[in-house]
């Protein structure tokens, strides 16, 4: 053990003897790291407050940022979406059935955030935060 930083095995591996494929921490593989001072933030948190119900069933892109990198880059993304009613949670993706639908992503261009309602889950008590991290270095 004397041969590493810090590790957590997973369930069912011992520590002392886990191989990095066997542990959900490593210090053998590097932290991700995301940019700062980017001209269009690569972490930030997005505050979207709804004046009415969006159009329903499409596809609405709330915010697309161009990340630089030309290929998809790991992203983490929390979405908190509230209606009044029924908060929604999720990891880059929160939604309830084929009704609503908010999803954080990348392409090889560009970060979005978009939100498909289909049951009025939109209205002016609505609001959708969305914290993000647009990672810099592409894995392997």
């Amino acid at each position: 053990m004397s041969n590493f930083g810090l590790k957590i095995s997973l369930p069912g591996h011992d520590v002392t003897t886990a191989t990095p494929e066997q542990c959900s921490i490593h210090s053998s593989y590097p932290p991700p790291k995301a940019k700062l001072g980017q001209s269009s933030p690569h972490v930030a948190k997005l505050y979207v407050d709804f004046t009415a119900t969006v159009t329903q069933a499409v596809t609405h892109t709330l915010y697309r940022i161009p990340h630089g990198y030309g290929y998809i880059p790991f992203t983490l993304s929390n979405i908190y979406f509230d209606n009044g009613i029924n908060p929604v949670i999720g990891t880059g993706y929160a939604g309830v059935g084929a009704n609503l639908a908010i999803n954080a992503y990348c392409d090889a261009t560009y970060y979005y955030v978009t939100i498909y309602d289909d049951f009025f889950w939109t209205n002016s008590s609505s609001y959708l935060e969305v914290s993000y991290f647009i990672f810099a270095e592409n894995g392997t």
